[in-house]
């Protein structure tokens, strides 16, 4: 066995990570939040008005809100531009 550990021993594990995440992960990220949002995931903390009284997809400016309570200075809705 060697005397090195794995990490060591795999050259592309001693990379450098990425100082910047990819379109790739944010344009599936953002379609994965969609869709969650399609299912109604999000009524019941950032419920979306609906003509009959009844939660349904999401509030945007609800969600902006409370990601700027929990992380600070936050843009909601989330895009790919720029990234």
């Amino acid at each position: 066995m060697s005397e090195l550990y794995y990490s060591q021993r795999v050259q592309t594990l001693k990379q450098a990570p990425r100082p910047r995440i990819g379109t790739g992960f944010w344009a599936a990220f953002l379609s994965y939040l969609e869709r969650l949002s399609q299912q109604n995931y999000f009524c019941k903390e950032f419920a979306g008005e609906c003509a009959d009284g009844e939660p349904v997809y999401r509030s945007d400016s609800a969600i902006a809100s409370r990601l700027r309570e929990e992380l600070g200075n936050v843009t909601w809705p989330i895009t790919t531009e720029g990234k």
